[in-house]
Order: C-alpha cells, then sequence, then structure tokens
C-alpha cells in the first residue's frame, strides 16, 4: 500500500482469463484502511481473551460475521459510538490466547482509563455476548506483584509500537495488517529525563505556545492562575459530579497532594482502586480513597497487606482552601494538612498531621499501591458497595460511604506529576477551570406558555384550513389561559394592626414648633381591666379565688366609650405578707421621707397606679427608712372601668405663649 493513501474502503477488482478453459471470471476485495495517530496507539485499551488464536478471531462464525467484529459492536455499544468508531488495531497471540489492543474515538481519541474501565464494570455482559472468557482487561503486568517483572521495585510499563514491521495476521477470507505492540517494562518511577531543547507538537498542552528560552522549552498558556508549567489545568468545579484519569504509577515511597476548596463539609475526593468484585485470580486488591467527613479529612489505604486508616481535623471553613499530603514508605503512612486552622493541645501538640504503621510483618508487608481501575476525583460513578469490595478483597477495614464533593480541586499531584484535569473524557457535573461561567437556566412563565400555546393553535388551525369562525373559539381559549392565570390579589389582616394618624403637622405657630395629635385606635379594643385584646394574658396579679377581681380573658368584650370622664378611686393591692389591704406606697418611698401617693388620673391606664413589683411592695426589700404602717381599709366594691378616650396632650394656648406672634 502506497504511503498517503487515504483512510476508508476501498473496493479493488480483477478481471481474470482462463484461457485454457475459455472462462473469465471477477474477484472482488475489499481494503479498509485506518489512519492510527501515536497518540492513538498510546491511548489504547487491551483485553485478554482466552481460548481463542488471532485467526480465529477472523473466520466467519456466526451469522456471516467473525469474532472480530462481533468484538467492534460490543465495544461500540459500551460507549454509544458506531462500529466504524472502533479500531482494533492488534490481535497478538500469547499463551492460552490473544491479546487484543483497541482505540475508540469520537472527536478525540478516548483514554485508556475510560476504555479499560468501562470494560471492567460491563466484563459479564460483553462475555455472554461474544461466548467467551475474557480473562483480563488492561494488560499491564506491573499491577501484579507476584509476577511483575520488577518484584518488589517500583514498575513502569510502556508500549514501544514497531514502526518498520507490521503485524500481518490471516485467515481463510480476512487479512489483517496492524501493529505490532512490543511491552516494555522498567524499573524506576517515571525517571526524570532531561527536556528536549526543540519545540514539538505535543508539548504544551490546552493550546499553549511553546518557545525557546534560553535553551529551555516554555509554554505560553491562556492565564497563570489555572494552567501550569506545560498549560496542565489545575482547576477544576465539581457540583456534585465526578472525573476519571489515569491511575497513579506503580512507585515506591509515593505521595499524592490535592490542594481544594470545598463547599461543604463532606465529600469524595479521591478514590482508586477496585470498581467490581473480584474479576478473575489474583486482581489486585490494593486502592486509596481520600474523603470529608463532617469537616474531618479521612484517608483509607490497602496496599495488600492490610487496611489502614488516618484521620486529620480541618477548621469549618468554606472560605479558604487546604491542602492534604498522603505520603509511604516500607513502614508508616503520613497524613499531613498544613494550616489545617486547629489548635494544638498538650495531648496533641500537631494536630495538623497524623501517621500510623503499615500492617502485615516485615516479611510479608507490601508497599507498592498497585492501582487497575481509574483514578475518581469528586465522586464515585463506578463503585461497587464497599462491603461488598472488602469481603470479595479480604479487606481489614470497610470505608464508609460519602457524598459526591461539591467545590474546587485546585492542584492534584502524584509526586512531582502534575495531573491536567482537562484530561478527562469521562465525567459528570465537572466543569473546568474553577472560575467557569455557571450555565444559566431558562424558565418559561406561565404567560410564556400561554403564548406558546396560543402560537400553535394558530399554525393547527392554519394547517387543518379552518374557517373563520374557528377565530372567536381561538381567541375565547386564549382569554380563558390568560384568567386562569391571574392570581388573586389578598391583603394582609388590618384590623388588629396599630393605626396611628399624624393631623395638624404644619407649623402654624412659628419656631419649628408643629400642633401633633395622635390617634391610637389601639385603645378601642381594650378590656375592663386595660389589656388589649390582641395581646397575650396579663400575668395573674390578683388571687383566682377572689370573686371581686375576675381574670381578664382574650374574649372579653370591649366596652363602649363613656360620654364623660368618671373618676377612679386609687388601684389597690392586697399585701402578700399580710391578710389585710393596705394602700401601695410609691415607688419612690425608699428616697427620702415618705411621699403621698399619686392618685390615678382618669386618663391614665389602670396598671400606671401600681407600685414597682420588686421594690416597696416587696417584703424582703431593703428602705434606708422605716415605712410607714398605714391603717388598713375594707376592700369598697369594684370600681368603674376607667374612661378609653384617647389622651391629648396640653399645648399652651396663645396668650400664655412665652413669645409674641
Amino acid at each position: 500500500m502506497l504511503k498517503g493513501t487515504p483512510a476508508g474502503r476501498h473496493v479493488l477488482r480483477v478481471k481474470v482469463h482462463d484461457r485454457a478453459r475459455r472462462e473469465t471470471a471477477i474477484g472482488e476485495v475489499a481494503v479498509v484502511v485506518v489512519d492510527l495517530t501515536l497518540d492513538a496507539v498510546m491511548q489504547s485499551g487491551s483485553l485478554r481473551i482466552s481460548g481463542v488464536t488471532s485467526s480465529h478471531m477472523l473466520q466467519k462464525i456466526q451469522k456471516g460475521r467473525s469474532l472480530y467484529e462481533h468484538l467492534k459492536s460490543e465495544i461500540a455499544k459500551l460507549h454509544d459510538i458506531s462500529d466504524e468508531q472502533v479500531d482494533v488495531f492488534s490481535l497478538k497471540d500469547v499463551d492460552g490466547g490473544v491479546d487484543i489492543r483497541y482505540n475508540c474515538h469520537s472527536s478525540p481519541y478516548y483514554t485508556a482509563a475510560r476504555l479499560d474501565g468501562l470494560l471492567l464494570q460491563h466484563r459479564r455482559k460483553v462475555q455472554e455476548a461474544l461466548g467467551v472468557d475474557i480473562e483480563m482487561v488492561d494488560i499491564n503486568l506491573c499491577l501484579y506483584e507476584g509476577t511483575s517483572p520488577c518484584g518488589s521495585l517500583s514498575c513502569q510499563h510502556t508500549m514501544r509500537p514497531n514502526l518498520t514491521a507490521p503485524l500481518v495476521i490471516a485467515s481463510d477470507t480476512t487479512t489483517l495488517v496492524g501493529v505490532d505492540i512490543a511491552d516494555d517494562y522498567t524499573c524506576d518511577c517515571g525517571a526524570l529525563e532531561p527536556l528536549p531543547s526543540v519545540c514539538f507538537d505535543g508539548f504544551c498542552y490546552n493550546g499553549g505556545t511553546c518557545s525557546v528560552v534560553n535553551n529551555t522549552l516554555t509554554c505560553d498558556c491562556l492565564d497563570d492562575s489555572n494552567y501550569g508549567p506545560r498549560c496542565e489545568l489545575m482547576t477544576a468545579r465539581f457540583e456534585g459530579g465526578f472525573a476519571w484519569f489515569e491511575p497513579p504509577p506503580v512507585c515506591e515511597s509515593p505521595s499524592l497532594s490535592m490542594t481544594f476548596e470545598t463547599n461543604a463539609g463532606e465529600g469524595v475526593l479521591l478514590y482508586a482502586g477496585p470498581i467490581v468484585t473480584s474479576p478473575w485470580r489474583d486482581y489486585p486488591r490494593d486502592f486509596v480513597y481520600v474523603f470529608l467527613n463532617n469537616w474531618v479529612l479521612e484517608a483509607y489505604l490497602d496496599l495488600g497487606s492490610g487496611t489502614t486508616n488516618v484521620s486529620v481535623r480541618i477548621e469549618r471553613n468554606t472560605a479558604r482552601s487546604f491542602q492534604f499530603l498522603l505520603s509511604w514508605d516500607k513502614l508508616e503512612v503520613t497524613f499531613e494538612v498544613p494550616d489545617c486552622g486547629i489548635n494544638g493541645t498538650e495531648d496533641v501538640p500537631d494536630p495538623c498531621s497524623a501517621s500510623v504503621r503499615l500492617p502485615g510483618t516485615p516479611r510479608k508487608q507490601s508497599h507498592l499501591l498497585n492501582i487497575q481501575g481509574p483514578l475518581q476525583i469528586g465522586g464515585l460513578e463506578a463503585t461497587a458497595n464497599f462491603k461488598w469490595l472488602s469481603a470479595s478483597y479480604g479487606w481489614t477495614l470497610t470505608p464508609p460511604s460519602a457524598v459526591r464533593f461539591s467545590g474546587c480541586v485546585l492542584e492534584l499531584r502524584h509526586n512531582d506529576f502534575l495531573f491536567d484535569l482537562n484530561s478527562t473524557d469521562y465525567s459528570q457535573k465537572t466543569f473546568q477551570p474553577c472560575d467557569a461561567p455557571r450555565t444559566s437556566r431558562v424558565v418559561l412563565g406561565q404567560h410564556s406558555v400561554i403564548i406558546i400555546l396560543a402560537s400553535l393553535l394558530c399554525l393547527l388551525s392554519s394547517y387543518h384550513n379552518a374557517k373563520s369562525s374557528s377565530l372567536p373559539v381561538l381567541v375565547l381559549v386564549i382569554l380563558c389561559l390568560a384568567r386562569r392565570g391571574r392570581k388573586t390579589v389578598s391583603y394582609p389582616d388590618l384590623d388588629r394592626e396599630l393605626v396611628k394618624e399624624t393631623m395638624g403637622g404644619a407649623d402654624t405657630e412659628g419656631f419649628g414648633e408643629k400642633d401633633v395629635t395622635t390617634f391610637d385606635l389601639k385603645f378601642l379594643q381594650v378590656t375592663p381591666d386595660g389589656y388589649l385584646v390582641s395581646a397575650p394574658s396579663p400575668p395573674n396579679t390578683y388571687s383566682s379565688n377572689s370573686p371581686d377581681h375576675p381574670q381578664p380573658t382574650l374574649n372579653s368584650p370591649t366596652l363602649p366609650l363613656h360620654p364623660h370622664p368618671q373618676p377612679s378611686p386609687p388601684a389597690l393591692l392586697p399585701n402578700p405578707t399580710s391578710s389585710s389591704t393596705h394602700l401601695p406606697l410609691s415607688p419612690f418611698s425608699h428616697c427620702g421621707p415618705p411621699r403621698p401617693t399619686p392618685t390615678t388620673s382618669p386618663f391614665t391606664h389602670p396598671l400606671h397606679a401600681f407600685p414597682h413589683p420588686h421594690r416597696s411592695t416587696h417584703p424582703h426589700y431593703p428602705h434606708p427608712h422605716p415605712q410607714p404602717t398605714l391603717p388598713p381599709l375594707s376592700l369598697p366594691s369594684p370600681p368603674p372601668p376607667p374612661s378609653l378616650l384617647p389622651t391629648f396632650p396640653h399645648y399652651p394656648s396663645p396668650s400664655t405663649h412665652p413669645f409674641p406672634h
């Protein structure tokens, strides 16, 4: 095939002549050309099917279709795409089966985290549809400590495509010319390599522009607050959603750090580990889980020899950012939250840091985190019940479930690797960057709905060629809908409101003095004892057994106004220390010699004549002077109620005004 052949389906027709038999035949061959980029190969999903070979995958065995074509259809269903968007580009025979690599593309290519994660979720369903046994998903020997090429050391897996010799697989009717993939393993944690000195495509992420400054590659990004050195998007906002990323590699003495702002005291920050119960033997049981639980940062970690839990309390503050650092080595796990906002005590001098020892004996102790599954940020989209996972993998502690996170992630790192939060292609309710504008909602009011209905009715009338007599019916329907949409305006009950009106507010006398007359209509709802009808019940001043002083109630009828003011005798109170009744003393009787008790004005509230309840009438109240003892008086008959006319303030007449007019 010539270089530069366009992708697509090409049909070759060949005419064959048999001169000896004088026969002519036309042969037809369909050639499907797929354009693969290096990114498509590196971001590929992988699986291993046992009991079949690569040539068997290409044979037509079911309804005129091969197992190869059926596999493409099932993968397309998982991602809701067409079969043409699935490229199975490598079939490689291994001991006991065949290793398959594929990619899916919509606009960009799907990431390996999405491809492997969704296939692992629906593995049983795909097995039943194909009638095969999927022995492994995500072919990476670093994830299995028992068979890892690096043993108990750091392990990195990389794919190296053979660009000079293609992979050719032939069957009776089909031939596949694919990509030969070699799996390389290095026993390090992503060793730092010197940066190149020449810009190339892909060095700067997210549309950044590469340039060379002092023999060093730099990136010009959209802004400096949301992007990293290579324009990695560092911030994202989560509103009860989630996002999938590539899991961290297998490293010795690693560290995970995250900077975040939260809107609540609960929420999942990250989880990486099994998302289904153990699908096959020796499936990795390792996981890491960090979440907020009532303003306590908790971390659960299992490295294969036991589950550990460590927590740090943080201050209840939604207006600041927090950072946690989770690290471990061969001996212990350390969880730190710099500036957690909690003060130390004698028992806990450093409340922002906690550490626990790794479980297990030194000989059987595991210290590598082998993650097979996506790194989930902000929430758990695909995780079985933790109780089921704990029972399936033998975790010694069962972590609790938590709600999805609401807030912003400002930075996520694994060792020195800065995650690009824009590299996810499987997310929900996640917005990049954190300060991305929120989506607005269009709310249709009732009048808008009426207009839409009226327009639809007009269109229907025009469509059916309605007569002119149908127009009044249409107008009547619109008017009925509009009338029904009106709301009855209700006014609050103003009967018991305090109504005041100011009269004579003009300055008729000069010198800034105004005639102000206040009418308080509240007095029209007063009981005979002087209490408002709408007010709460007055205190029980009188004995409940005294028939002369009945208790006022809220339902007491109001009395009519008297035509003339009636004099009121002095109010009397029973003495709590004596059976006889005395005249009340003046509230000022403890200051100086005794003073005569003022009489009650006919326009004064009856309670105004009562003495202070905690002063002269109290039997134990101290007095600087001896109190006079008045002769007892017999109780008269109940006095008539005082007049309830409004009180008019007294103003000097013009003749007595101190200043001439």
